[in-house]
């Protein structure tokens, strides 16, 4: 019986300890009131590819035609600066896109570095970086006249911190004569394992302490 119930304590404690969840996140173009995504910042144009803290939400945008964006949908949506970048344009320059996520969901929390980001995007007319709590981790493409890059996957297991992370794209939109539209399409997904609560550590201490006092007495036998 003693033996039975040190297992059962080992089993349960360490699928507690162990336990990894997916951290709720939100894509691009996903979270709307009316045509603003409540869940990424922009900012206006910038002379350099630093990313700058935006202020105003991100416009869902339908993907203009003879510019290679995908489709929207899937599970993510074009974003832009503007409703008429497609069929006005956006000035030259880079292009701050930011949104949030939290490693502390409800009574849960995560450990930052057990942490796994990881996603694909498209950007019009290039991606340049992604930051992840001010720390570069992607470093990516230059631009491609007026036409939006192909996909560009991305995995980050470094760089988390403890609740509030921020995530942030930069975006290059190269000087074109006609119309320049630019927009960014992201989805990502973030992975972490739990940190182990107090009494889940005292509950995975005391069966292993119990299962040694088991085995040393069949031991001395």
């Amino acid at each position: 019986m003693k033996k039975s119930f040190c297992v059962l304590a080992l089993v349960v404690a360490f699928a507690v300890i162990a336990a990894a969840d997916t951290i709720p996140t939100t894509n691009t173009g996903m979270n709307l009131l009316g045509s603003r995504d409540l869940s990424f910042l922009v900012s206006g144009v910038q002379a350099n590819a630093n990313p700058v803290t935006p202020s105003g939400s991100a416009y869902l945008v339908a993907p203009p035609l003879g510019y290679g964006w995908v489709a929207n949908g899937g599970g993510s949506n074009w974003i832009a600066p503007s409703t008429n970048t497609g069929s006005q344009g956006s000035p030259a320059g880079y292009y701050t896109y930011q949104t949030t996520f939290n490693l502390n969901v409800g009574p849960d929390v995560f450990d930052p570095s057990t942490g796994t980001l990881t996603g694909k995007a498209w950007a019009d007319d290039g991606l340049i970086a992604i930051y992840l709590n001010g720390n570069e981790l992607y470093i990516g493409q230059t631009g491609a006249g007026q036409y939006a890059w192909g996909e560009v996957d991305y995995s980050f297991t470094s760089g988390f911190v403890a609740g509030l992370n921020t995530l942030q794209f930069v975006v290059y939109n190269t000087p074109y004569s006609g119309v320049n539209p630019t927009g960014l399409n992201a989805q990502y997904d973030v992975v972490a394992y739990q940190t182990p609560e107090p009494g889940s550590i005292l509950l995975f201490g005391t069966g292993l302490v119990s299962l040694a006092g088991v085995l040393r007495r069949k031991l001395s036998k």
